[in-house]
């Protein structure tokens, strides 16, 4: 009988818990996303900055992309426009990377 309620208990609260860490992990993409978008479209010329997001390893990975990011949240993408033009490449989490503005294009090199 307790396993039962246990079940029926886990089976009413699952959808509620399941949409609860979807929104958190959207968030989290938006904010890491957003961040580096601010960072990237902060550059000037003769200007080198480091940078890295996230906070562990399982975060999700963000698409740079022509003049767009993208990061995929679990249910679609989340796309933020940049101010300069961006190289094809993903960038980590906990990975750190120097990027600076050349030409009008930001250029950006993972440090090791």
């Amino acid at each position: 009988m307790y396993l039962a309620a246990a079940a029926a208990l886990l089976l009413v609260v699952s959808p509620a818990i399941t949409a609860a860490a979807r929104a958190s992990r959207a968030g989290a993409d938006w904010r890491y996303a957003d961040g580096v978008r601010a960072v990237l479209d902060s550059l000037s010329p003769g200007v080198t900055v480091r940078f890295s997001y996230g906070s562990s390893p399982s975060a999700d990975e963000i698409l740079l992309a022509g003049d767009t990011m993208r990061i995929y949240d679990g249910a679609g993408f989340i796309a933020f426009e940049t101010s300069h033009p961006v190289p094809t490449m993903f960038l980590l989490p906990t990975v750190p990377y120097s990027a600076e503005l050349v030409g009008g294009m930001v250029e950006v090199s993972r440090v090791v």
